[in-house]
């Protein structure tokens, strides 16, 4: 059941564009928006913050196919 939270993923160390599109989806299944943390060395951690409308969208730009 979804709930109207916000939802933070994280993650230290790679992982896979393909687990993090899967991890992407199951938070979006069970929340209306979540946040994305991405740890960067020398600048402030980046933040993305998606709503289950348009989600689709925002991981294709996140995750281009090489």
């Amino acid at each position: 059941m979804k709930d109207s939270t916000t939802m933070s993923l994280r993650h230290k160390g790679y992982i896979s564009p393909k687990r993090a599109v899967r991890r992407v989806l199951n938070a979006l299944r069970e929340s209306d928006v979540i946040e994305i943390t991405i740890p960067l060395m020398e600048s402030p951690d980046l933040v993305f913050r998606w709503s289950s409308e348009g989600a689709s969208e925002a991981i294709a730009q996140a995750c281009p196919s090489r």
